[in-house]
């Protein structure tokens, strides 16, 4: 901007350091490019800096020329912080009605009871407790009205910044002000997450309302255009989830259930895009093996984004050729074999779930070949049973690992070795030996789904 910058050095009346930090700054920074300044403390002081483009003759006319300019902008920004604090919250949010949203999805006021609700309906499947809960609704009734104030209207960036100050200012507790401040977080990539429990579920509420009234009036978006940052608002809410550990009771699947039905499974596609994103980029985990472990979100009860990230972690750093030739033996080959059988009309999948591994079925199985498979699929399934084995994903891996020798003793080479599946001509075995095949690839399909990572 300049070709020979020169720093000078100016002040504001010390009167002005009354006004939020965030208005001092944006109004220098975001204006007229100066430079705001801080003691060693780390608090703001009334000295600013301005670059000129040459030296002067005298130099003072500069500073007192910028003196004059930035204090006509913050007399401007005080009298927007006083008016706004005369109105108050609640009056600012009654105004919300004023204010379109999006053409199709309603005005903020609209938004904002459509928020409220929403948090309310997060709050509930979340099982936070009574007080979290309380913050949340009263930060949701008035996080928006500062949309409406003079100082937003002037700096729209201090959107939720302002409301934080001005719901301390009229006697919320620090929790609503906190919760208000922070429903914007992440504003992008990089950027904080809420730190409170409150925040975090505004944040998400915000969020999930704009995504979901977006598809309902077909303002998805499309290739490369996003003006209205959808995708932004869905890496944001992955993010929360994955990052908040008081949230992670909150699955995937259950927040979509709050989603209307016309739209769920176009919205739930685009999360499923989305954390393919945040597994690639925010995990560095190959595409394979991030299609296959996104996958998993979309199913009931889906265990949260972080399970799910620190899954695919454990994938990728094991020894690929080990884990590709487990996968071709223990999943890929046993469920060719069962998609081939249900395909030629010699089997049904929905078997598997009438399928019991009791001891008696077990000794039924004519092999030790059959046997050992069986013992070895119930031990697995009952080490792999309770929800909180998604806590040690290793030990998820390890468990996998224990199946690798009784398939290789039950499907043999492929050759003489091994027992027949397919072409055993007795029906009674066949059906049994394919619901023990089933069973692995339904064991394993629980985790991840394995027949998108490539073994070549």
């Amino acid at each position: 901007l300049v070709e020979l910058p020169l720093l000078v050095l100016a002040r504001f009346d010390d009167v002005f350091l009354e006004l939020p930090r965030e208005v001092l700054v944006t109004a220098m920074r975001s204006h007229q490019r100066y430079f705001a300044m801080e003691d060693p403390d780390g608090n703001l002081v009334s000295t600013f800096g301005v670059v000129a483009n040459n030296r002067a003759s005298d130099m003072e006319v500069v500073v007192r020329g910028n003196q004059r300019v930035i204090a006509a902008r913050l007399y401007d920004a005080r009298f927007f912080w006083d008016q706004d604090l005369k109105t108050g919250l609640d009056a600012l949010a009654s105004r919300l009605g004023e204010r379109l949203f999006l053409k199709g999805a309603g005005d903020m006021a609209e938004k904002a009871t459509r928020i409220a609700a929403l948090t309310g309906a997060i709050c509930g499947v979340s099982g936070l407790d009574d007080d979290v809960r309380k913050t949340a609704s009263r930060a949701a009734a008035l996080c928006k009205a500062d949309l409406m104030s003079q100082m937003v209207g002037e700096f729209p960036d201090l959107q939720g910044v302002m409301g934080g100050y001005y719901a301390l200012a009229q006697g919320e507790t620090e929790g609503v002000a906190t919760a208000i401040r922070e429903h914007y977080l992440p504003r992008h990539a990089g950027d904080a997450l809420p730190s409170s429990e409150a925040g975090a579920v505004l944040a998400i509420a915000d969020r999930m309302d704009s995504i979901v009234r977006c598809f309902e009036v077909g303002a998805v978006p499309t290739g490369s255009r996003d003006p209205l940052a959808l995708r932004r608002a869905a890496l944001g809410i992955l993010r929360i989830l994955e990052n908040s550990p008081g949230l992670n009771k909150i699955s995937f699947s259950r927040l979509m259930e709050l989603v209307s039905e016309d739209v769920r499974v176009g919205v739930t596609d685009f999360f499923v895009d989305r954390f393919r994103t945040i597994l690639n980029e925010d995990h560095e985990i190959p595409t394979d093996f991030a299609n296959a472990v996104a996958e998993k979100l979309r199913e009931d009860e889906s265990p949260p984004p972080e399970r799910l990230a620190a899954f695919a972690n454990v994938l990728k750093n094991e020894d690929p050729i080990r884990l590709r030739a487990f996968l071709d033996a223990v999943y890929k080959r046993p469920n060719n074999i069962c998609r081939k059988a249900a395909e030629e009309g010699l089997w049904d999948r929905e078997v598997m779930d009438r399928t019991d591994l009791t001891d008696d079925w077990i000794r039924g199985l004519p092999t030790d070949g059959d046997q050992r498979l069986a013992t070895a699929v119930r031990a697995a399934d009952e080490r792999l049973f309770e929800e909180s084995v998604w806590k040690d994903p290793k030990f998820i891996i390890d468990t996998f690992f224990t199946l690798e020798a009784p398939i290789a003793g039950f499907l043999g080479s492929g050759k003489d070795d091994g027992v027949p599946v397919l072409i055993c001509k007795d029906h009674g075995l066949r059906t049994q030996r394919l619901q023990l095949l089933g069973l692995v690839w339904k064991l394993l399909d629980r985790f991840a789904d394995f027949s998108r990572i490539s073994t070549r």
